[in-house]
């Protein structure tokens, strides 16, 4: 969070120097000028959203908002630790986008967002290739029965059961579907579990500070 929170002051304080800003983590600052800010930098940060608006921002809503660009160079990164990191990309139009998606991101339709976004910049999804991450397997995912409930009706097939017996969500299955109904079918899953493989980093499994990074360029 500190070095999103650098790079935005940077951007703030010379908005000349800045072509385009991906923030991962603004230190909980916020577009609207608010987040404990006193009025002139208030001032000083809407005017850098409006001022970039027009060419490239993207400002992070964990599990809503996909990052997604068409410029280059530039580079996106996603962290997971038990969600579903994607990766989109478009070999014909460049556009390129990487996902966080949680049992939250998956109702709230964040690779619908990611596909709608693409599209806006040119990419259409025949031609859309998409990497779906490692992550945590239904077996280890036990959740509460309203969110077994809630992922169901955004997609019908991550509806699961645990290792226990109770109530599952298989976020991966979910997020593939919702690729298939947005018409990409060429799709890549590494089927790992976050929680099982010790190679990888789990947030159920203890893991409260490491994270998986994926990283995107757009050259």
């Amino acid at each position: 969070s500190f070095g999103g929170w650098v790079a935005l002051w940077l951007a703030v304080r010379h908005p000349d120097l800045v072509q385009q800003l991906v923030l991962e983590a603004p230190a909980g600052l916020r577009p609207d000028g608010k987040g404990g800010l006193g009025d002139s930098e208030a001032d000083l940060l809407r005017r850098l959203v409006s001022y970039l608006e027009a060419d490239f921002l993207r400002w992070p809503e964990f599990d809503k908002t996909p990052r997604v660009a068409a410029h280059s160079p530039v580079n996106l990164q996603v962290r997971t630790a038990d969600c579903v990191p994607v990766v989109l990309w478009d070999g014909q139009s460049g556009v390129v986008a990487v996902v966080h998606a949680g049992w939250k991101g998956l109702v709230a339709g964040v690779v619908p967002a990611a596909l709608a976004t693409m599209a806006d910049l040119g990419a259409t999804s025949p031609n859309i290739a998409a990497w779906v991450g490692p992550s945590i397997c239904p077996q280890c995912y036990p959740v509460g029965p309203q969110v077994q409930d809630m992922c169901a009706e955004a997609s019908p097939v991550s509806r699961a059961t645990a290792s226990d017996g109770t109530a599952a969500v298989d976020v991966a299955a979910g997020v593939i579907d919702q690729l298939a109904r947005g018409g990409v079918t060429d799709v890549t899953h590494d089927a790992r579990c976050t929680s099982e493989e010790p190679e990888l980093f789990s947030y159920r499994g203890g893991d409260e500070v490491e994270r998986l990074r994926i990283i995107a360029s757009v050259a």
